[in-house]
């Protein structure tokens, strides 16, 4: 059965998926813990599942399983919302913080929820002050797990997923990732811990 998974992207990740980047590289939590000096290697299991030999626990991608569509949050920021006279859809405009770009929903009113409240001025409020507040209110960002569902343009259909080490990711696979994987999970690849990689492609 198709399932929607929604995930939370770093501004490298979502600016990567502009690019065209085609593969999710995301560390595996919590890390199978093997006894000293024991190398242990994942088999993969039914419904999406992947164990260790040397471990009681199945580890789930959480991510999904091919097939599944993929919704990817990110940073982003409210930008206003214009109305035609007579015509009851609304241009929501999103701007993206990852690289600053902007896209327009046309939608119902109450289909646009989670979007922040602005106030009202207060009595006693100098018009100084309140300008002040419209125009950080107006520039403001607001993090991946505030997004609405409507606002993600990182949607994207599960076709593999898999379990490897760092160190394992082919030169093909971390160029598929559209980004410098070692260079910014410096911890991760020095460590060479486990690694959800999960081959995406656009939803059509």
């Amino acid at each position: 059965m198709t399932k929607t998974r929604v995930i939370n992207l770093t501004a490298h990740e979502a600016a990567a998926f502009q690019r065209g980047a085609t593969m999710l590289v995301m560390e595996c939590k919590p890390q199978p813990r093997p006894p000293a000096g024991v190398t242990i290697m994942p088999h993969a299991l039914d419904n999406g599942r992947f164990g260790f030999f040397d471990d009681d626990r199945d580890y789930v991608c959480p991510f999904g399983k091919p097939g599944d569509l993929l919704i990817g949050r990110e940073a982003w920021g409210y930008r206003g919302q214009s109305v035609a006279i007579g015509h009851p859809l609304r241009v929501f405009d999103i701007a993206y913080k990852a690289d600053g770009s902007r896209w327009s929903f046309r939608l119902y009113p109450d289909e646009a929820y989670g979007l922040p409240g602005q106030r009202l001025r207060n009595d006693d409020e100098p018009y100084e002050a309140y300008d002040q507040y419209l125009n950080e209110f107006w520039d403001m960002w607001l993090s991946a797990a505030r997004m609405p569902q409507w606002a993600a343009r990182v949607r994207r259909i599960v076709e593999s997923v898999s379990l490897n080490r760092c160190q394992e990711l082919t030169e093909g696979e971390i160029e598929a990732a559209g980004y410098d994987f070692r260079e910014h999970n410096a911890k991760l690849w020095a460590e060479n811990r486990f690694v959800w990689v999960t081959s995406v492609k656009e939803e059509t």
